[in-house]
């Protein structure tokens, strides 16, 4: 989906679950993706679009951000908790109000 968008100039890494013995929402996954980068679990944002990939941020120590583009609505992603920092809509608006990336 990230290939198709258009979008993998702005990400230094895209990790699946075919990527990594673990899964969601197992600490190690998120860890993993930080590993990789060299990044701070503090200074690190996971993007995804339900409560296991907000419970997968907050278990590595992330901060979570959500999309409602996927089987829950903006109000279960919003009831979450812990909360994320932010809820989407879309793609496109979390780019634009998260990254100040336009279409």
């Amino acid at each position: 989906i990230i290939t198709h968008l258009g979008w993998n100039p702005w990400l230094e890494l895209v990790l699946g679950a075919d990527d990594t013995p673990w899964r969601k929402p197992e600490r190690e996954f998120g860890l993993q993706a930080v590993t990789k980068l060299g990044a701070i679990p503090a200074e690190t944002v996971m993007i995804g679009d339900s409560p296991f990939d907000l419970d997968t941020a907050a278990n590595a120590g992330l901060r979570g951000l959500a999309v409602a583009t996927g089987s829950h609505t903006r109000e279960q992603l919003l009831a979450h908790q812990p909360p994320p920092v932010g809820v989407f809509d879309n793609l496109h608006e979390l780019a634009e109000q998260t990254f100040g990336l336009k279409e």
